[in-house]
């Protein structure tokens, strides 16, 4: 979308217009730098609605956290408890602002933004290949070759995972994952 394009180029995080492409390790270096960018900015907008000395007051924090949904909308990222921090015209009720702190850290959390990411490059990356015509009822139904590997790959992980631990009851009886 337009937006997602002029955030990407404005912010300088131009590999988000190449996500479908990016591995996992391009995707992590990705995030650091989404949060790293979400961080300054909310620092900047706090600044910017008058916050003084470090101190923040609510309003100021809604603000600036409304600013940061908006930006994570265009990346196509739901901001974390967005709905309850709208402030719309014909809301019934003020915001909950016990869970703004909460939502502010997970928008300027590199690991946030590497799932987000992932998810966004997977689904991106799926349209590709379904527009290339990979997956269809001839060729691979359902799925295309590139997400069922990395499907078993995770699966695979995930089982050697389980494997190297064990379970240990007070009896001394021990049992395998």
């Amino acid at each position: 979308t337009p937006g997602y394009r002029s955030l990407a180029g404005r912010e300088r995080l131009d590999d988000l217009l190449y996500l479908p492409q990016l591995n996992k390790h391009q995707i992590q270096t990705l995030a650091t730098m989404t949060a790293a960018m979400f961080s300054s900015t909310f620092e900047k907008l706090c600044d910017g609605f008058g916050a003084t000395d470090g101190e923040l007051t609510m309003d100021v924090t809604l603000k600036a956290y409304q600013m940061l949904a908006r930006m994570a909308l265009h990346l196509h990222a739901m901001p974390p408890h967005y709905d309850a921090l709208t402030t719309d015209k014909d809301r019934r009720n003020e915001p909950d602002t016990e869970l703004l702190p909460g939502a502010i850290l997970r928008l300027t959390c590199a690991e946030w933004w590497k799932r987000k990411l992932w998810l966004l490059r997977c689904e991106w990356r799926e349209e590709q290949l379904r527009a290339a015509c990979l997956v269809s009822r001839k060729t691979s139904p359902y799925l295309s070759q590139d997400a069922l590997s990395e499907f078993r790959a995770q699966r695979e992980k995930t089982r050697d995972f389980l494997k190297s631990f064990m379970l240990e009851n007070e009896d001394g009886f021990t049992i395998d994952l």
